[in-house]
């Protein structure tokens, strides 16, 4: 009979703090802004206007990728990122060692010399100078 007094009991303590809990709570109207903020802030965003933007007129015959134009970022200390349409892609060891897509779909086969891909360095250059 004790066991079932005191679990009553309980019972009774913790629906009054409950209670009283909800009535000391902070107003609704700020835990709603600030649930918005934190998921916009933790969401993974399509490809932005965030970086430099390249494309292949810039470029010419030297344009690296079958895209025809993207967002280069720079995420410190050096991870080179091209964002696009179709995804985010690494463009060096850093970026790719983040998780980002392999840049190997879209990277342009050297039409000069078969087996080849066109030079990435002048790429991978440019989305450095973002980290600075």
């Amino acid at each position: 009979m004790k066991t079932v007094l005191a679990a009553a009991f309980a019972y009774k303590l913790n629906a009054y703090y409950a209670r009283k809990a909800v009535r000391l709570s902070v107003p609704r109207s700020l835990i709603l802004s600030l649930a918005v903020t934190l998921m916009a802030c933790g969401q993974p965003s399509s490809p932005s206007p965030a970086g430099i933007q390249v494309t292949r007129a810039q470029y010419g015959d030297r344009w690296p990728f079958t895209i025809e134009s993207g967002y280069l970022d720079c995420i410190p200390p050096g991870a080179v990122v091209f964002r696009s349409q179709s995804g985010a892609y690494a463009v060096n060891g850093l970026a790719e060692s983040r998780g980002f897509a392999d840049v190997d779909p879209i990277w342009r086969d050297d039409p000069v010399n078969p087996g080849l891909k066109i030079n990435i360095g002048p790429m991978i250059d440019l989305g450095l100078q973002q980290c600075h």
